[in-house]
């Protein structure tokens, strides 16, 4: 009972993990129509910001992908258990 209670808790929460992640489409259409008015501005110095480290998004896509994976590996594990 405990397994199926701790399965269960976790799909509940990888599901609301995967619902918190995803930005709304309001945030999205704002972003995108504030950048538009700025670079279509006449006379604009429009300039981009590149203070961001490209290897920063990397490293964290596989921090990230090591930690999903760890977690279906547990998942897998107490599913295999709770089948045998």
């Amino acid at each position: 009972m405990k397994r199926f209670l701790l399965v269960v808790l976790l799909f509940i929460f990888l599901f609301i993990g995967m619902f918190l992640g995803k930005p709304t489409r309001n945030s999205i259409e704002s972003d995108i129509e504030d950048f538009e008015n700025e670079i279509v501005t006449p006379d604009n110095d429009y300039s981009k910001n590149n203070d961001i480290d490209p290897n920063v998004v990397s490293n964290v896509g596989k921090k990230v992908e090591k930690v999903i994976d760890k977690a279906f590996d547990i998942l897998f594990d107490v599913v295999k258990k709770i089948i045998d």
